[in-house]
């Protein structure tokens, strides 16, 4: 029995544990292959943003971890803004990003950091449609690939920290 690509979406307060790749059977990587996970930052304004996540690389070894994730995926923490009302977090423009490679077994924290703001009076930055975060796990090579067993990222934690621009008291215009 094969795998067949399936989705998921992770409402509001669920705890999200993990994406995975494959299972029991033999599956096969279409030509373009991306997962995205993303979140609105509500009331999002001016200032330093901190996005972080703790994650570990997961598979039946360090071996398979290897070929099966490491050698195929590349994984890519943005900070972004959407383009429109749809907030479609493939289609929004990235303001800040980091591409790290989990570690088979290790516990890891991956972070971006970007100030997003302008830093003159009288300048605002443009929240546009609204700010939010995304991890996107993307595939580094074109053609069909085949992995074999459950492979994967397991997310420990999510965190998004905001220091806003201090108030320019002299700027009353």
């Amino acid at each position: 029995m094969a795998c067949r690509p399936t989705r998921r979406y992770v409402p509001s307060g669920e705890k999200l544990t993990g994406v995975f790749n494959g299972c029991d059977a033999t599956t096969d990587l279409a030509e373009e292959l991306t997962a995205v996970l993303a979140q609105e930052i509500r009331n999002a304004r001016g200032g330093n943003y901190t996005f972080s996540i703790e994650a570990t690389g997961e598979a039946d070894n360090a071996d398979h971890f290897d070929r099966e994730f490491a050698s195929i995926l590349e994984c890519r923490l943005s900070l972004i803004r959407f383009q429109d009302s749809t907030k479609d977090p493939r289609e929004a423009i990235e303001l800040g990003s980091t591409v790290f490679q989990p570690k088979f077994g290790k516990k890891q924290t991956y972070t971006v950091d970007r100030f997003l703001g302008s830093r003159g009076g009288g300048n605002n930055f443009s929240i546009g449609n609204g700010l939010g975060v995304r991890l996107t796990i993307r595939k580094r090579s074109s053609g069909r690939l085949q992995t074999k067993g459950r492979v994967g990222l397991r997310i420990h934690a999510v965190q998004i920290e905001f220091s806003p621009v201090p108030r320019d008291e002299n700027n009353s215009e």
